[in-house]
Parts: structure tokens; sequence; C-alpha cells
């Protein structure tokens, strides 16, 4: 049985390794003119996180800065790669051409959260990001330009999407050589297609909730926003936050909002309100402060007045940069003296330093490929195959008689005649 044991833990390990990999998603890179000598030889079943994607990425940009060109699809697979038709043509011809053409190519099969590494990148590495436009194409390196394929026709089948896509990165990538002579171009998606992806729905349903709350109380649509150049700091409560000062309650609507304090290491959202009778204005700073690749709300400044005091949340609100925090529990901030001032949201979604108008991926809900369900499935599969293994083994230990009856002779007796 030990035998048995250890090809079955060597069967987990296998799968293992093989589900970390279809979790991640392939990336090609190609470059119009080399910019670093040195390649990184990256094995085949080895995958890339974030981090390591975006540090392979700086060590390209952090001489010359030049131009990044996003081809995003919203799923992709190894498959798409390898799949061909009854002619022996694959999906990406017109890349094939490109890459062949280009100074150096790189064929990443496995990035986790690509998309999320390149957000980092442009926060870190002053890079502005830029959404695709036909008739406004940047003329200068340091720019990182998103083109999002565009979605399936009408009875379009995959095989067909891709190769539509394919023309359009090619002709894109034309339109972008004659105006720069360094490129670097990464051709990947948000998700790969055995994974399920979450952010769109949580996009969903952050579109319904607006929707419904528009009609019934404006107010309560990004009660706190700011957009400062390419900055942006978004709190979104799920409804109307409420704060008590002393024996008032005051429920936060129609604020006059917002302005940004940009200090040195850390900044803040501001936003004022009215006391209920009118007679006093309140206001709210939102500290937040960047630490390595993570931002935090760290805690609140209120003012009437007549009392100054930091507001500090019950739990830690922050996340990864490029993604939210979202709960749907109360989230309250309160003054740690005896002064009895609190601030209480009935959940909020919240994002700091943004390089876009949406919300990215909440940090709660990283995208994981072992999930209870598959757990389940291997173990039970691992129960069955030691059953089977057994049965197996009982049938090998079966021997054979060594003697039989003789018909022509004394037949064999078990035990003494009498």
């Amino acid at each position: 049985m030990s035998v048995v044991y250890k090809q079955s833990v060597l069967f987990i390990l296998f799968l293992s390794i093989i589900g970390s990999v279809l979790s991640g998603v392939p990336v090609l890179l190609w470059e119009a003119s080399s910019t670093s000598d040195k390649q990184d030889v990256i094995p085949a079943l080895y995958q890339l996180d974030s981090d390591e994607f975006s540090n392979h990425i700086i060590k390209k940009i952090h001489v010359h800065n030049p131009l990044i060109a996003l081809f995003l699809e919203e799923t992709l697979s190894m498959e798409d790669f390898s799949w061909q038709d009854v002619q022996q043509q694959g999906s990406f011809s017109q890349l094939r051409n490109l890459t062949k053409m280009a100074a150096k190519t790189e064929f990443i099969p496995s990035v986790e959260n690509p998309l999320d590494a390149m957000k980092s990148l442009v926060v870190s590495n002053n890079y502005l990001w830029k959404k695709y436009d036909r008739n406004n194409l940047p003329t200068k390196g340091g720019v990182l330009l998103e083109v999002k394929m565009k979605d399936p026709l009408s009875n379009e089948d995959r095989p067909a999407l891709l190769r539509r896509h394919d023309a359009n990165i090619a002709e894109i990538y034309s339109q972008l050589l004659a105006k720069h002579s360094s490129i670097i171009a990464i051709f990947t998606g948000k998700q790969s297609s055995w994974m399920e992806f979450e952010s769109n729905r949580v996009r969903r349903e952050a579109e319904e909730k607006n929707n419904s709350s528009t009609s019934s109380s404006p107010a309560s649509l990004n009660i706190l926003k700011g957009n400062i150049s390419d900055k942006n700091y978004v709190i979104d409560p799920f409804d109307n936050p409420v704060i008590t000062v002393g024996n008032e309650t005051i429920t936060l609507t129609s604020p006059d909002c917002c302005k940004m304090d940009d200090r040195t290491n850390y900044t803040r959202l501001i936003s004022s309100y009215k006391y209920n009778d009118g007679s006093k204005l309140m206001k709210l700073r939102f500290r937040f402060e960047k630490e390595e690749n993570r931002w935090k709300l760290a805690f609140v400044e209120f003012e009437d007045g007549a009392v100054k005091e930091e507001l500090y949340p019950e739990a830690d609100i922050s996340a990864p940069i490029g993604k939210s925090f979202k709960t749907t529990s109360p989230v309250v901030f309160r003054s740690k003296d005896e002064k009895d001032v609190e601030l209480r949201f009935g959940g909020l979604q919240a994002q700091a330093f943004m390089t876009g108008v949406e919300f990215g991926e909440t940090a709660k809900a990283k995208t994981v490929f072992f999930t209870p369900g598959i757990w389940s499935g291997l173990i039970v599969t691992f129960i069955l195959g030691l059953i089977l293994t057994w049965g197996i083994v009982m049938l090998m230990d079966i021997r054979t008689m060594d003697r039989f009856d003789d018909p022509k002779g004394k037949t064999i007796q078990a035990g003494g005649a009498d």
C-alpha cells in the first residue's frame, strides 16, 4: 500500500501543477526593436504571478520608456494558439508574421492576472494609461495603450472571432509602427478560458445597484468621488453613510464633493456636508496612503469648527494597487479618545490610485483553480482509486492450486478417512 500511496501523492501533485498552469493566461510579447540584450528563459510549466510579470516588463522599459501596446482579449487560453482547422491553418496567421519580423519575441504560457501587473507597472513607472483611439494615437513613449478586442458578432464562432482580432491587431500595430520605432506589444487576456471571472459579475452588480440608486436616491450614488488628472479615488457607499456627533445623527447626502489634497506620503479626498439645521458645516478628509504595492484608507479626519477628530476604521481597508476593496458588512470609523464621533457605512466599495473610471477586481475575490467542488471531486476520485487499486492488488495475489484431481486415479480427499 505504500507504493499506492506514493503514486496517489504524485498524481495529486501533477494535477496541482496542471491546475496552476490552467489558472493563468498565456502572454505573447514581441518588440519592434530590442530593448535589452539579455533574454530570460521561462520554463514551459512555470507560472508567473503579477509581480514577477511586472518585473519582467520593467527590465525592458526602465531605460528607453518605449510605447507599450496591450492587445487585450476577454478570454484567452493555450488552445487558442494551438488550434488548427482541417487545412492546418491556425487563428493567428498575421500575428505569426509579425513575430517573425520582430526584433525579439517571447511566449509566456501562464501569467496570473497580467492586467493587474500592467496597472501596477503604470503606477510605479509613471506610464500614462490610454485607451486606443484611431484618430488620436500617442506620438511619444511612456504610454501604455490599451487596445480592447471587440465582442463577438452574432453567429460568430471562436476561430472566426480570433481571426478577426488577428487582422485588427496587425492593422493597429502597423499604425503604431508608423509613429514609433520602439514598441513593446503584448497580446493576452483578462482571464483564462478555464476560469470563472468574477470582476465582470462585480461590475454588473455595481451597475445594477447604481441604476436602481439613480431613480430612488441620486445622492447615494458615488457620494464621495474625486477625479484629479489620471489619479482617481472612489468611495461608493451601498447606502447613505451616517455620522453621529454626540447625540446628533446626520445622514450624509448631497455633499460638496470633492477636493484633493496631495502630499508627499499620502493624499486626502475632502468632502463637505451640512448639519441637519444647516447652521454648521462639517468636513471629512479621507486619507489614502500607499505602502509598496498596496493602498490603504488609513483614517478619516472629521472637523466641524468645534470638534476635530481622527476616525479610525474598525477593520483594515486596503487592497493591492489596481484592485478595489469591497464589503457588504457595515464599516465603522470611530475616534480613539472619549469624544463620541462615529461614521458608519452600511457597506462600501473603495479604490485608490486608479488608472481608469471603473473599479478593479476586488482583492478578496482572487481567482483560484482549486475550488471546493474540485477538491471534493479529487478526494472522491482518490478514494475510488484506492479501492480500485486494492481490488487489483487482491486479484494479482490469487494463487492457483498446485494439484488437481486425476479422473483416472484416486480423488484428493481433505481430512482423514474412516
